[in-house]
């Protein structure tokens, strides 16, 4: 008698082998996402923002941030707002949505504005106590409860200037009570109504997270474009009827702005002049024509400088 050895089936052999390598594989891969999930459980998320910088612009090509809770602003400074540059005792900070990589172009650009003197006296805020019911926008002081905030959106503005500008209206915006309302104006050589809308739909907004966040949305979406004129921005402005006007330029007006606005913005009967309080941003040329403009019309100058 033979001894017969038995037959191996290593087909059925090299199967389990990889049933098991897999089975392994899935666990320890289990094992890993419980593990992070155990390590950032508690830890809110302002999700992941991927942006491409070119020049001095900054578009934003995808925000996987999560919806909002409730009880949780999606503008929460304190939740999404990060210090991006920080010299002596000035810390200033930049809404999520601007974030520049360090040491760009752009980010050193920001840097040199932000450190001058002007701007950090802006930034270390107005003291309101006392003034009553109001707004500030880049130190100056509105009482009302209704604003019209009239934006230089030309070429000049390009980089850090119009960074700047976009975060202080949105600082400003924040700042507001659940009561006040609000209408924004940017203006080159076209006219933009705030979101886009057809003059016909113009109307007040009031203050809450989900319009402060379309706000910021739309002036990012905004292409900068030629020459400096805001006479029809303006007359849209006063038009609407506002307890005040805020107006941001960088250079000189370059239409009938003070022609029209004598002609308009008068005191007659029962009609009051509204005032316009005018901010010249950085550079020196067309502060004469903004100082002008305040003066005119019942409002405060203020001109920020490097």
């Amino acid at each position: 008698m033979f001894f017969q050895r038995p037959k191996i089936n290593f087909e059925h052999g090299a199967r389990n082998t990889v049933s098991f390598l897999l089975s392994m594989t899935v666990h320890v891969v289990l094992l890993l996402v419980l593990a992070c999930w155990a390590v950032i459980a508690g830890r809110s998320t302002n999700g992941i923002m991927l942006i491409s910088a070119t020049g001095d612009n900054v578009d934003t090509v995808l925000n996987l941030a999560p919806a909002p809770s409730a009880s949780e602003s999606s503008i929460d400074a304190s939740s999404t707002e990060e210090a991006l540059f920080k010299q002596s005792e000035f810390d200033y900070k930049l809404d999520s949505d601007l974030m520049l990589p360090p040491g760009s172009t752009e980010a050193s650009a920001v840097a040199a504005s932000l450190t001058s003197t002007g701007i950090k006296a802006i930034s270390d805020g107005l003291d309101t106590r006392g003034l009553g019911r109001g707004a500030s926008f880049f130190g100056t002081y509105a009482q009302g409860g209704r604003f019209v905030y009239v934006i230089d959106s030309s070429k000049s503005m390009k980089g850090d200037r119009w960074i700047i500008a976009r975060q202080k209206l949105l600082e400003s915006l924040k700042t507001l009570g659940r009561e006040q309302e609000f209408f924004v104006i940017c203006f080159d050589e076209q006219t933009s109504l705030m979101f886009n809308c057809e003059p016909e739909a113009i109307e007040f907004k009031r203050v809450n997270d989900m319009i402060i966040e379309r706000v910021s949305r739309w002036l990012r979406s905004r292409t900068l474009g030629p020459n400096t004129m805001p006479a029809e921005a303006l007359q849209y402005a006063l038009a609407m009827q506002p307890d005040a006007i805020f107006v941001l330029s960088d250079g000189e007006l370059q239409d009938n702005t003070l022609q029209m606005l004598r002609m308009t913005n008068i005191s007659a009967g029962s009609k009051k002049q509204i005032p316009i309080h005018a901010v010249h941003l950085i550079s020196e040329q067309g502060m004469e024509t903004l100082k002008q403009l305040a003066e005119d019309n019942g409002g405060t100058f203020r001109h920020v400088s490097r």
